[in-house]
């Protein structure tokens, strides 16, 4: 075809479709499939539509520009012949995404900007797949959410997204040397940008290749290189007995207290990080406080220190039971531990239950300590009684409900796990 391409179709069988013209020629597939492109012509192919590639994709001349629509592959299309100035050129908001029913090695993403190729390469370690696709361009620029005070960056970077995939996505970006690095090239490291947090699991650097790599944690975000070293991240996910509402999200007390701006704020948590050659110790190697939220989620940035290294995580709340992690946890830079999935996330010494079940699959830790002696009992019960009688209203220790009210309902939740005998369990 020499000229300009319209299909209202899929083309079917297994031909090759030939763009071969000597002026810029545009291809219009309304999102319909191909089973084979070879593209020869220097002036390059102009999408006009959202164009799928069943079979195979190879360059011998020129470029298919992307403009805003999406080149989507199967995870077994075939691509070849890709170099300066032959490729996919990610110039707009389209991207090339990839279809995905298996795991792959280092399957290449075509994409480059302006005469420069600059493809991603994926793999794929995951345990189901269900619709899902991978997705990436390329951005001839610094990226945008670049820190203060980095000296050493690339002036290119990788908007990805996926969906679908559960399990470990790593992804690589090839940079051209020197046109895209400002600064030392040995000193970069690779990052994935969420939108809120830089992370850099399983970052790595191949200056003989010219590529950065580093895992995907959310559905999308960009991978970027530069030599900056953020702090650590822990991410906790635990519900409060008293303050559970339903559906996995508990009361916002700090806001309709007016003590939070964020509407879903529930209450301050601790964690109190210990070594396992410091649990004799009368002090945890490392406490942190932070808010946890409404959906059970508190964020707690971390030292850099702690990454590589194993802790226990004790989880303190105002007036629940300490809740320790049932095993030491190792950090990385983006450390996620869930507690409310399942009752063996909580250490137990066998003598008690460590977490209470709501129901839906989610666990939380038992409420009623109200002197943090590490057990519900008539003295917690005591203080609580005192409180209702005296109408106590506010930010108190008492209110196990998390209403803001120190009353009955407090009182019933203290008198039900006081039956059960808690006490608070860690290792020794």
């Amino acid at each position: 075809v020499k000229g300009d391409l319209i299909s209202s179709s899929d083309i079917s069988g297994s031909g090759k479709l030939l763009l071969n013209g000597t002026i810029g020629q545009y291809l219009n597939m309304n999102g319909n499939t191909i089973p084979n492109i070879e593209v020869n012509n220097s002036q390059h192919i102009s999408l006009l539509s959202n164009l799928k590639i069943k079979d195979s994709l190879r360059f011998v001349a020129g470029k298919i520009i992307a403009g805003n629509f999406d080149v989507t592959l199967n995870g077994t299309t075939i691509t070849n012949g890709m170099g300066t100035n032959k490729f996919v050129e990610t110039n707009g908001t389209g991207q090339v995404n990839i279809e995905l029913a298996q795991n792959i090695i280092s399957k290449e993403i075509p994409i480059g900007v302006s005469t420069i190729y600059r493809p991603v390469f994926v793999t794929t370690v995951a345990s189901s797949y269900n619709a899902a696709t991978i997705g990436a361009r390329v951005v001839a620029a610094p990226s945008p959410a670049i820190p203060t005070g980095v000296t050493d960056y690339l002036k290119v970077y990788w908007p990805i997204t996926q969906n679908g995939i559960t399990g470990t996505v790593n992804v690589s970006g090839q940079y051209s040397d020197p046109a895209d690095v400002t600064g030392t090239e040995s000193t970069l490291k690779a990052f994935y940008y969420n939108g809120t947090q830089w992370n850099k699991q399983n970052s790595s650097i191949d200056i003989a290749l010219n590529r950065i790599a580093t895992s995907i944690i959310n559905n999308s975000g960009s991978l970027y290189g530069m030599n900056f070293s953020p702090n650590a991240v822990l991410r906790i996910k635990a519900f409060l007995q008293g303050y559970y509402n339903s559906y996995g999200t508990m009361y916002p007390t700090l806001n309709n207290l007016s003590m939070n701006a964020d509407n879903t704020a529930a209450d301050s948590l601790t964690v109190n990080l210990w070594s396992n050659n410091s649990l004799n110790n009368p002090i945890p190697n490392y406490s942190f406080k932070s808010i946890l939220n409404t959906n059970g989620i508190a964020l707690f940035t971390l030292p850099n220190s702690l990454i590589g290294n194993s802790y226990y995580i004790a989880l303190k709340h105002r007036n629940s039971i300490e809740t320790w992690s049932s095993n030491p946890v190792l950090f990385s830079d983006s450390t996620m531990y869930d507690f409310s999935n399942n009752v063996s996330k909580a250490y137990s010494d066998g003598n008690s239950v460590p977490m209470i079940y709501l129901g839906n699959g989610i666990y939380a830790i038992y409420t009623g300590d109200i002197n943090q002696d590490g057990t519900a009992d008539a003295t917690d019960l005591q203080i609580t009684e005192n409180d209702a009688y005296e109408f106590q209203y506010g930010y108190n220790a008492s209110d196990c409900s998390g209403d803001g009210a120190s009353d009955a309902l407090d009182m019933q939740l203290i008198e039900n796990n006081t039956s059960l005998f808690l006490f608070m369990a860690r290792p020794q």
